[in-house]
């Protein structure tokens, strides 16, 4: 259990850092940091809300274990922050700043 724990938390920071780096060049920096606060707080209150309602409801079955459930609501908040994150993302590059919508950036010369 201690290693799958490890495994996503490798993975939900990998997946946070590539969210921030893949933002669509050409867009507003305020609208850019607006909806990508508004995508972490989404994803965080889902996360947290699936997380809690998991717990709760397997604690009632089972009283007397409260390590299994933990850490099994834990793993499925995580997940569901990965796929909020995940959604956020996609909507963000596809839907929210399409391609059509954002202002032309010229790209960079390399440094030489």
């Amino acid at each position: 259990m201690a290693f799958m724990t490890v495994l996503l938390v490798f993975l939900a920071a990998f997946s946070v850092w590539a969210y921030f780096h893949t933002d669509p060049p050409g867009v507003p920096l305020r609208s850019r940091l607006l909806y990508n606060g508004a995508v972490l707080a989404v994803a965080a209150a889902a996360a947290i809300a699936v997380g809690a309602t998991l717990y709760a409801d397997a604690i009632v079955v089972k009283a007397g274990q409260a390590g299994l459930p933990t850490y099994l609501s834990v793993m499925a908040g995580c997940t569901v922050f990965l796929i909020a994150l995940a959604l956020g993302g996609v909507m963000r590059n596809f839907f929210v700043f399409p391609e059509g919508k954002r202002a032309v950036v010229s790209p960079r010369k390399p440094a030489g």
